[in-house]
């Protein structure tokens, strides 16, 4: 096995896991959605991640390439990548579910925490972009529109308290990945 296919492996089986990590969570909110109804903001944060691993690992395989070998960075990069979406999947239910009236409050009061760890996975990207692509002038749009809008809405959704605007500003990041996801398609053919 070269070293691409073990990257590409770990991170399949990292995707893998990742979703259904999401899938379960889902499932325990579904199972006591009368007792604690769950809101749109959750169910947009769940489907962004799964949309995000699944662009991410799309489009790892092409950054994968460039890498001369497989080495503790590399892994460290994608652990940054994919890690932080376990962490916000597992930190979007509550623990105390007689605190909260719905799901969608506790994520209002403990947004900074949520989107801040939601934030290293694109930074992480962004920064594996720059450090493995040595032809960072063709990489230059993929940084400008897919890393900078993401995080810039994160950043911005971290300090915004709005139901309204949260759920605008999860619309926008659904609604980008799925478009980069497209793009990513259509280029690599």
């Amino acid at each position: 096995m070269t070293d691409i296919e073990l990257m590409v492996s770990f991170v399949a089986l990292l995707c893998g896991l990742l979703l259904a990590n999401v899938a379960n969570n889902l499932g325990d909110a579904l199972r006591s959605r009368r007792d604690l109804p769950i809101g749109f903001v959750p169910w947009a944060i769940n489907l962004y991640i799964c949309i995000a691993v699944i662009n991410q690992f799309t489009s790892v395989s092409g950054v994968s390439e460039n890498w001369s070998s497989f080495g503790t960075s590399a892994m460290v990069v994608l652990c940054l990548m994919l890690l932080p979406y376990v962490v916000a999947s597992r930190l979007l239910y509550p623990e105390n579910k007689d605190s909260w009236e719905t799901i969608e409050d506790y994520y209002l009061a403990n947004r900074k925490v949520i989107i801040f760890v939601l934030m290293i996975s694109p930074v992480s990207y962004a920064f594996s972009l720059i450090f493995y692509t040595p032809e960072l002038v063709q990489k230059g749009p993929v940084l400008l529109f897919g890393s900078l809008p993401v995080i810039s809405t994160l950043a911005v959704l971290t300090f915004v308290k709005s139901r309204i605007i949260h759920r605008i500003g999860w619309s926008f990041l659904i609604t980008h990945r799925l478009g980069a996801m497209v793009w990513l398609a259509v280029v690599t053919g």
